[in-house]
This record gives C-alpha cells, sequence and structure tokens, in this order.
C-alpha cells in the first residue's frame, strides 16, 4: 500500500473546521477591499466633473484589482497546503490564525495607499502587508515539513516545498518594491504588478524539474 492510500488516525483531528473559518475571513478581506474606493459625493463633485473625478482614483482602482488578485493567490497557496495535509496540531493552529490576521489587515494599506498613494508610508505598509502574510504562509509550510506526520504523503512534502518556492517570489517583490520606493513610489507600485508572472515562472521552472525532484525522489 503506498503512503497516499494510508488511512487517517482516528484520533487525528480533520482540516474541515480550520478551512471553513479561513474561506471565510478571505472571503470577507476581499470583500472589504472594494469599500477603500471611495464614491464621490453629490454635494461635492458636481456631475459635469464625474469622470474627472472617477479617473483621478485610477490608484485606488489600481490597487484594489492588484489586492483582490494578490488575496485571491494567497487563498489559493493555503486551499494547496491545506490539501496536502491529513491532519494539524496546536501550532499550526496558531500559524494559521496568524495569516488570517494579516489577510484580514489587508484592506486597510489598500484603503490607505488608495488615499495617499504618493506617500512613501503607504506604499512600504503596503509591501509589508504582502510580505508578513506571504511569510506567515511560509511558517506553516516550514512547520509542515518538520512535522512528516500532518502531511497526507513524502509526494506531498514535495509539493508543499514547491510552495514555498512560489511564496518566496512574492516575498523577493515585497523587498525588491520597498527598496524602489526610495527611488520612485510609481516604479514601487509597478513592482507588484509583476507577482502573478513571478510566482507563474517560479511554476513552470518547477514543473521542468526532473520526476524524482520533484515527487521527493519516487518515481
Amino acid at each position: 500500500m503506498q503512503q497516499d492510500d494510508l488511512p487517517e488516525a482516528e484520533d487525528a483531528p480533520a482540516n474541515d473546521r480550520i478551512q471553513a473559518l479561513s474561506d471565510g475571513v478571505f472571503a470577507f478581506a476581499m470583500t472589504l477591499l472594494v469599500l477603500g474606493i471611495l464614491v464621490p459625493n453629490p454635494s461635492e463633485v458636481p456631475s459635469n466633473q464625474l469622470a474627472r473625478h472617477v479617473l483621478a482614483q485610477r490608484p485606488s482602482f489600481f490597487v484594489w484589482v492588484l489586492s483582490f488578485l494578490v488575496i485571491g493567490s494567497f487563498w489559493s497557496a493555503h486551499h494547496r497546503l491545506f490539501r496536502e495535509l491529513r491532519s494539524h496540531d496546536d501550532r499550526l493552529i496558531v500559524l494559521n490564525l496568524i495569516v488570517l490576521l494579516f489577510v484580514a489587515f489587508m484592506p486597510y494599506p489598500t484603503a490607505l495607499i488608495g488615499r495617499y498613494s504618493h506617500s512613501q508610508f503607504a506604499v512600504v505598509l503596503y509591501a509589508g502587508s504582502m510580505f508578513l502574510t506571504s511569510s506567515a504562509l511560509s511558517l506553516i509550510s516550514f512547520h509542515t515539513l518538520r512535522v512528516p506526520a500532518l502531511a497526507r504523503s513524502e509526494a506531498a512534502r514535495a509539493r508543499i516545498k514547491a510552495g514555498l518556492w512560489r511564496g518566496l517570489s512574492l516575498q523577493a517583490i515585497c523587498i525588491i518594491s520597498v527598496a524602489v520606493s526610495f527611488l520612485s513610489l510609481s516604479a514601487a507600485m509597478l513592482c507588484w504588478a509583476l507577482i502573478p508572472f513571478a510566482r507563474r515562472v517560479v511554476t513552470a521552472r518547477l514543473s521542468v524539474l526532473p520526476r524524482r525532484v520533484r515527487l521527493g525522489g519516487r518515481r
């Protein structure tokens, strides 16, 4: 019998409740993002200036779309990670709560940078929020690799390692964007648009690795 087919231990707690709570927090955070885009007040913005005012909100729309995609990528990474786990322990619960803490915070820097797009503090805070969220997910991966009983198989552990590399690509871009912010805030924000491409590049590179490397030595 292969390790993938091993039944779960009767006393091993399932991950259903953790995933249900996590899905709810991710969904709520993604919904809150749009509230950071202020609807014009008719008493302050006449109808003949509405189009110009909305166009002036371009940074808010850009960060809203970006944040939606970023949180969506965090949810996807979280989903892929827990798909490889058969159970959890108390430390994993704490680490997952830290991830959800940072995810729930994301709407705030999103709204802040939408209103203060010319502020380096807002740019750094946004990049830092993404970095901390991704790093917290990486900590879960590191923990599951240290406790082999949590993963479903050796192949699952290999896929968790691959997910770590995808997370590192996002973290690297966040660090680069902070450094670039000292030269140009616009360029720093454009760095974030590279996140999906960087993750795809890493995924593509991992997919061409020898099968025995990707599957932890299994043939």
